[in-house]
């Protein structure tokens, strides 16, 4: 089923409406307070903060990630301040951006039947989004990129279109380097499948091709410039590109995750998990089912192009947990919609699981709001909302105890930082006991402590222990020997996430 261009109508606009209102639930305690969500935002924003204070990405201080997301958060500095709610605001336009390019592409595919089109977006926000979707990093934002460009080659693969799905395919690498990537093999496989079935010859093939690389490669080689001729080349790509070798030894950041995310499947709540399997299980499955229908049953292009990007995409995921099968998973949502659209007298079924899911989502928004309690803390980037006592604890004594301004080093990640305003006295985000941190990273945030001197580190408990009690990879203990040395344990906080919070305050 083909349509050539997506014709809204209010039932559309009211559909968005509630989307809006739910994803604002979730971000702000009514009218406008932003609620704190500890996620990667926090990395990438603290390194616009650092931007924004005249130092330089790459230069100056370490990132792996191409500067997509720290130079869209430095840009709000410059319009708005370094505000707080800057973050709930990019993850507000990147929720609603995704359900809005999701229903056009399925109303692209699904042609006039609304109820189809409304189910992967519907999916996507109400028994998703409230999970894994509440991120403002690349991760959730590179993908917008893809969906425009499938959006623009739906149904029309001029020269012009090309190009532009190329364009786009290098805006999603200038956030998430492979994802662009991965992406651009899709499409470009993908037109290799439609010249075989139109036989419109090898030239075409090869302008096509030519176009479509042409347009990333030059667009991403003049937005990632600025930062080669800033770091040196040798320093640029050494970041974002080869330090691949260490990022793939955390335990997390490989496709030897799975076992992990089963045994942590089991240990969460019955929703959660439910949640979890559904796109742990359908995103793997679904492009082969498509493939094996599309080969047997009815060749349909559109979809075809629709499961090639995404297929490409979740295999190109080499650290597949739930959250990061979820980043990719519209593509999936929608050959979902359409294979169900191929079985007859699944209307009452659709329409039944569409309005559930938007009631199911009025609910969590309603108990967000009202049921949910909430602590408030008065801050330097303003007020913020936190839903547990345990993740406000740290930043309630840092706001009582830190001076103004001061250096503080939040070891193990990054997330006091820009909300408090307190900058991080080293050149590195942050360090792990494992083999994703490289010796050299350690080296470096021990000689700038030393140079600095800041009074306060947080640190995680679990790392006070003697070199010979340490796994074979990790390389934290001369930081550990250099702590004791010079730092006294001052507080510990209640333990969550994994970590065991401690703030040592440098020795008189």
């Amino acid at each position: 089923m083909e349509t050539n261009q997506t014709l809204w109508t209010k039932t559309d606009l009211i559909f968005l409406l509630v989307c809006s209102v739910y994803i604002y639930t979730h971000l702000f305690v009514f009218p406008a307070i932003p609620v704190f969500y500890e996620e990667d935002h926090l990395y990438f924003i603290t390194d616009a903060w650092r931007m924004y204070r005249g130092e330089r990405l790459y230069a100056d201080f370490f990132e792996y990630t191409f500067p997509g997301t720290q130079v869209l958060y430095l840009t709000l500095f410059y319009i708005f301040g370094t505000k707080f709610w800057l973050i709930n605001a990019v993850i507000f336009i990147q929720g609603l951006s995704q359900t809005l390019i999701c229903l056009a592409i399925s109303k692209r595919v699904m042609g006039g039947n609304g109820w189809y089109a409304y189910l992967p977006a519907s999916i996507f926000m109400f028994f998703g989004f409230r999970w894994f979707g509440i991120d403002g990093s690349h991760r959730m934002l590179s993908p917008i990129f893809i969906w425009l460009a499938i959006l623009i080659l739906l149904n029309n693969r001029t020269y012009k279109r090309i190009f532009l799905a190329g364009l786009l395919c290098a805006l999603s690498s200038y956030f998430t380097q492979q994802r662009g990537m991965l992406a651009l093999g899709g499409f470009g496989l993908f037109l290799i499948f439609e010249a075989i079935k139109n036989k419109s010859g090898w030239k075409k093939l090869l302008i096509d091709e030519a176009v479509l690389s042409g347009a990333f490669v030059l667009t991403l080689f003049l937005l990632i410039l600025p930062f080669i001729i800033s770091a040196g080349p040798s320093t640029f790509f050494d970041y974002t590109v080869f330090y691949i070798k260490y990022y793939v030894k955390e335990p997390t950041a490989n496709y030897f995750a799975v076992p992990l995310v089963f045994g942590k499947v089991l240990n969460q709540g019955a929703m959660m998990s439910l949640v979890m399997t559904f796109y742990y299980v359908l995103i793997p499955l679904i492009y082969i089912v498509v493939f094996i229908y599309l080969w047997r049953k009815k060749f349909q292009t559109e979809i075809l192009l629709i499961t090639t990007v995404g297929f490409c995409l979740a295999s190109g995921t080499f650290a597949p947990t739930p959250g990061r099968v979820f980043q990719i998973c519209i593509p999936g949502l929608v050959v979902l919609a359409w294979l169900i659209f191929q079985i007859k007298k699944t209307d009452l079924f659709v329409k039944i699981a569409v309005g559930s899911l938007v009631l199911f989502g009025c609910v969590l928004a309603l108990r967000v709001q009202t049921n949910w309690t909430k602590f408030y803390l008065d801050t330097p980037t303003g007020k913020i909302a936190f839903l547990s006592p345990e993740t406000i604890e740290r930043y309630k004594w840092l706001s009582e105890n830190a001076k103004a301004g001061e250096d503080v080093f939040e070891v193990y990640q990054t997330a006091v930082n820009f909300p408090l305003q307190h900058p991080n006295p080293t050149q590195i985000t942050f360090l792990l006991d494992n083999g994703y941190t490289p010796e050299w990273q350690v080296r470096k945030a021990i000689e700038n402590l030393e140079q600095k001197k800041p009074r306060l580190i947080i640190w995680d408990g679990k790392w006070n222990k003697e070199a010979s009690e340490r796994a074979k990879d990790d390389p934290l203990a001369p930081l550990y020997d250099y702590l004791r040395q010079h730092y006294d344990l001052s507080k510990s906080f209640t333990p969550y996430g994994y970590r065991e919070m401690q703030v040592w305050e440098r020795k008189r």
